[in-house]
């Protein structure tokens, strides 16, 4: 995975005024994932790219994802509430990769969803662990929440990753919640990233 660069000079200027130099991005020492076999793993990929590019890319800037999505046709509101967990602001359908996806933005607060009703946890797993732990450059990744909840036949993970840097206010909170067997209707992973802190 590609360090996010931009998002550690966002948060340093944020946090402290002072810019930092950009560096040359790295790779993780995860290594990729190998092509996917079938459609669930396809769904995966897709729904961890839509993560990747449009929630942690963006999770400094917002605004500006707001204004990319603002032409295309949001959920109706009673359908996005859930989605958006009872916060004021919008939801979109994503089409056309393979699968079934809603991203997630609320009005007034630091925090950028992604939904898939169906894919491959385990390929889902990895794939999010290796963007949590390739914390930007200046900033530690720390493991946060790693747990399991079983309701009834449905076994839930949940986890969650911190990036921080020394002494700051502020850290950036990756989080994870995938189901092995849920409601027809229940989506099977949610991935979101939010600002936390003074």
């Amino acid at each position: 995975m590609r360090r996010h660069i931009s998002i550690v000079l966002a948060l340093f200027v944020l946090w402290t005024g002072t810019a930092l130099a950009q560096t040359t991005p790295a790779t993780a020492g995860t290594e990729a994932p190998s092509e996917p076999e079938n459609s669930l793993q396809q769904q995966a990929d897709a729904f961890i790219r839509l993560y990747n590019q449009l929630c942690v890319q963006h999770i400094v800037q917002l605004d500006t994802l707001r204004q990319q999505l603002q032409n295309q046709p949001p959920l109706e509101p009673y359908k996005a509430e859930y989605f958006l967990q009872g916060i004021p602001g919008k939801a979109w359908p994503i089409s056309g990769m393979g699968g079934t996806y809603v991203i997630a933005i609320p009005d007034e607060v630091d925090i950028c969803s992604v939904y898939a009703l169906r894919a491959d946890t385990t390929r889902i797993e990895a794939q999010f662990q290796a963007i949590a732990t390739d914390a930007p450059a200046d900033m530690q990744s720390s493991v946060y929440k790693d747990d399991y909840r079983i309701v009834e036949s449905n076994v839930i993970h949940h986890q969650s990753y911190t990036w921080t840097l020394p002494e700051a206010p502020r850290q950036i909170l990756l989080i994870l919640s995938t189901s092995s067997n849920p409601p027809e209707a229940v989506p099977q992973s949610m991935a979101s990233i939010t600002i936390t802190g003074k």
